[in-house]
């Protein structure tokens, strides 16, 4: 019996040769995913996982501070309103925070009268009594906030969003004050139902998009 071997030259001219191939392959994988985590990421980002995707900067609304975007809104944010949210998921949710913290008994009547007027439905009324009978106070201030889509269709006419928010009280708690509002599409913006849901002590923000923190 006999074997037919290939001289030296021609197995090192191979190996070479798949050497060369496996080189570009690998440089090629390199450059496709170096542009994958710029498309995902954006240039000089670094985006953490389950948080939003969008730059977030936080603006003074009464004695808390507000999540915005420049991209998902508010686009019109005055002393009294902030207005003009996208219409979608992370719009619904930055209307609910924006919205949420101007129905306050702390921002006064100048603001939380127009706000309910014109950027929430349901009743209006027992909502407005409810304010006017907080107590002031001192809130505790955002540590960060997150929020997750429970049911409906941001794309659609009805959403209903939970925002969790961590403050240094509720982490005494051991968890997060997590609030679940409902928000309707019209007229090209969103509102929020009220009166709005009491807030719950929440143990874990699994499955929550983070939005950060005025901090973080």
């Amino acid at each position: 019996m006999s074997y037919l071997m290939e001289s030296e030259p021609h197995r090192s001219g191979r190996r070479t040769a798949a050497w060369i191939v496996g080189a570009v392959l690998l440089a090629a994988l390199a450059v496709v995913a170096f542009i994958a985590g710029r498309a995902q990421s954006g240039p000089g980002e670094s985006v953490p996982p389950g948080s939003t995707t969008s730059p977030i900067r936080w603006d003074r609304v009464g004695p808390w501070d507000a999540p915005t975007s420049a991209e998902h809104g508010p686009a019109r944010a005055a002393a009294r309103l902030a207005s003009g949210f996208s219409h979608d998921d992370l719009g619904a949710a930055l209307a609910a925070i924006n919205i949420g913290m101007r129905l306050s008994v702390e921002v006064g009547p100048q603001v939380y009268i127009p706000t309910a007027r014109t950027q929430t439905f349901g009743d209006v009324d027992t909502l407005l009594a409810q304010v006017r009978s907080q107590p002031y106070g001192t809130p505790s201030p955002v540590l960060e906030m997150a929020y997750k889509v429970l049911s409906g269709d941001p794309g659609s006419d009805l959403v209903l969003v939970s925002i969790a928010t961590r403050t240094a009280a509720s982490q005494v708690q051991g968890g997060w004050n997590a609030t679940a509002v409902t928000l309707r599409w019209q007229d090209g913006d969103w509102r929020a139902q009220v009166p709005l849901a009491p807030a719950q002590l929440l143990r874990s923000t699994e499955g929550y998009r983070s939005l950060g923190g005025p901090d973080v």
